[in-house]
């Protein structure tokens, strides 16, 4: 199934979830935050919430500053 994630259309299987997908974009996990059509994913839910056909999934690097 076709999906948006930061603004690039992929391919993903049919049962992917989040979690499935930070690791498929090799994304560090401990400095990310993802959306799913605008709403936040919590990083505890990531295995569980399965991803849809059309789905728009923002990473975000989260950077510290000061």
């Amino acid at each position: 199934m076709q999906i948006s994630v930061n603004n690039q259309s992929i391919q993903i299987d049919e049962e992917a979830t989040v979690a499935a997908l930070v690791k498929a974009q090799k994304s560090q996990t401990r400095a990310i935050a993802v959306a799913v059509n605008q709403q936040i994913v919590h990083r505890e839910n990531w295995s569980e919430h399965r991803l849809h056909g059309g789905d728009v999934v923002d990473i975000v690097t989260v950077v510290a500053g000061g």
